[in-house]
């Protein structure tokens, strides 16, 4: 067996572990270049530990930053979008608040109109009561004079009665 056999090969695209005698890297599908035919040069690019050969496939390590960022931007954006809605809900109350003002000024007017109304209706009443009272007044005394009016009519008319 030889040296090359025995030795851990990495891919020179990847870095990964590959098999001696393998053409083609199982990980990233790069043609591997053959070792036993290699000059020792070439054969050191083979036989390289991972942490020497620069990763270029996606591992943990890798994906850390982009997670990081992904959260960040999330924050970001969840931070601006919260400020968003917050301004328009403060615009929104104060747009209410107007509306509120405007209904409680409303308000006081009919209010303050509903007692002038109350006010009149209360003199008018009474204005009412006092025509009825006049009225009951003039009736009774329509009666009684209508009264005495009948009974002298028929006093006259027995009378000339009488003197024929």
């Amino acid at each position: 067996m030889e040296l090359s056999d025995i030795r851990q090969m990495y891919c020179p695209n990847c870095g990964r572990n590959i098999r001696s005698g393998d053409q083609f890297c199982g990980y990233c599908g790069k043609q591997l270049p053959l070792v036993r035919g290699l000059a020792p040069s070439k054969r050191s690019t083979l036989e390289t530990k991972p942490e020497q050969t620069p990763e270029r496939g996606m591992t943990l390590r890798s994906l850390v930053p982009i997670l990081m960022a992904v959260f960040l931007a999330i924050s970001i954006g969840s931070n601006v979008y919260q400020y968003l809605g917050y301004n328009r809900l403060q615009s929104e109350e104060s747009s209410l608040r107007v509306q509120y003002n405007r209904v409680q000024s409303d308000y006081s007017s009919l209010n303050s109109e509903y007692s002038t109304l109350s006010s009149d209706y209360s003199s008018l009443k009474n204005q009412y009561n006092g025509l009825k009272q006049t009225y009951d007044s003039l009736r009774s005394s329509y009666d009684g004079l209508s009264s005495r009016y009948n009974g002298l009519q028929k006093q006259i008319a027995g009378d000339h009665e009488s003197t024929l």
